[in-house]
């Protein structure tokens, strides 16, 4: 009887601890099944981010647009990180961070490709908690914060960095790497995208020789501003204006020196307008300055200081390098709706006062029949 007791015992003893180890299993499975959805889930919403991002990136007209893009999805993407996109300022400058986020970034804003490991071997730089040899010269002096380097480069293009801070936590750095390369590589492709836009749409509306607006821009412009200016009951000022004798110093000097000449005035006339006007080459040496929102009498100051400038100019020619007698232009000044309803009506106002300036002797400003002559 005891050893059958005893047995009975053993058996209830054993399927207890075989129950408790079904639970434990069950339990175990249960927490491993959790941690897979919620994995799965945080997965699926970065996902979700990813195809955000990349609709908006394809909706972007300008770079700007672009990083504005990344601006908003950098912290939602990796919320726990602080985080940077680099890019050059200008060819062979230095690199500098266009997007940040997250609190306390340890990296430099502007710092030299050559403070960077990943640039120079264009492979990802990792960097772990501690003391490195290799820990990049653009990290803070005193960091010692884990950090992930992504460069992107393509032949021919400016380098692009995606720069990542991180916690320690290994689950999380392994989605932070595999992340990060996806976000940079998204952006590098958007970014090279919208800087060829933004070079073929400047193409297509910039004389290329005075890099003033061309014709066809300006008369879209012109256009537009005078639409603008009815709807808000404003005005809108119109500069016009052509050298003088410049049919003289081509003959003289040659087509290449007038097309130097030519050249230079574009450099003045952008030198001396505000942000908002609209400097555009008309046909030759003749131009347009179209003024949004400026009236009559801003418009003659503005082409007084341009005329001003243009007769400062010094340009030296032929094979004794010999300065040129003083260059000087005629303009003419009109304004929305005082000399005009429509761009066709304004342009043929400008024209003849810019007539009557040369027929008064040039170098002068001539507005809508009232002639400044010069100071």
């Amino acid at each position: 009887m005891k050893d059958e007791a005893k047995t009975k015992k053993q058996l209830i003893e054993e399927l207890t601890a075989v129950r408790r180890l079904i639970e434990e299993e069950r339990r175990q499975a249960g927490e491993a099944s959790a941690a897979w959805l919620e994995e799965k889930a945080d997965w699926e919403c970065q996902e979700n981010l990813l195809r955000e991002m990349g609709r908006l990136l394809r909706s972007c007209s300008v770079t700007h647009e672009g990083l504005a893009v990344l601006q908003l999805f950098g912290p939602r993407l990796f919320p726990d990180s602080a985080g940077a996109f680099f890019i050059r300022s200008e060819p062979g400058g230095d690199m500098e961070a266009v997007v940040a986020w997250g609190p306390d970034l340890q990296s430099e804003t502007v710092f030299s490709r050559e403070d960077c490991w990943a640039l120079r071997s264009g492979r990802s730089h990792r960097v772990d908690a501690g003391p490195s040899a290799l820990r990049c010269r653009h990290m803070k002096g005193n960091s010692v914060t884990r950090y992930l380097d992504i460069p992107v480069t393509e032949e021919g293009e400016e380098p692009y960095l995606m720069h990542i801070e991180f916690s320690g936590d290994p689950a999380v750095d392994r989605k932070v790497h595999e992340l990060g390369a996806l976000v940079a590589e998204r952006m590098a492709l958007s970014m090279s995208g919208l800087k060829l836009r933004e070079k073929l749409r400047a193409q297509s509306i910039r004389d290329p020789l005075t890099g003033l607006f061309n014709r066809g821009y300006g008369e879209e412009a012109l256009g537009l501003e005078i639409h603008r200016a009815l709807r808000r009951k404003g005005p809108v000022g119109l500069v016009t204006g052509d050298l003088d004798h410049f049919e003289k110093f081509n003959h003289v000097h040659g087509y290449e020196e007038g097309n130097a000449l030519l050249r230079e005035l574009g450099e003045v006339i952008r030198r001396q307008v505000r942000g908002g006007d609209i400097p555009c080459r008309w046909e030759r040496d003749a131009f347009i300055i179209i003024l949004p929102e400026a009236p009559l009498d801003i418009a003659r100051q503005r082409a007084e200081r341009i005329r001003e400038a243009i007769g400062s100019l010094v340009v030296v020619t032929g094979q004794n390098n010999r300065p040129f007698d003083a260059i000087t232009a005629s303009f003419g000044v009109v304004a929305y709706p005082d000399h005009g309803k429509n761009m066709d009506d304004l342009l043929r106002m400008a024209d003849k006062a810019v007539a009557q300036a040369k027929q008064d002797g040039g170098n002068r400003v001539s507005v809508a029949g009232v002639i400044f002559p010069p100071e």
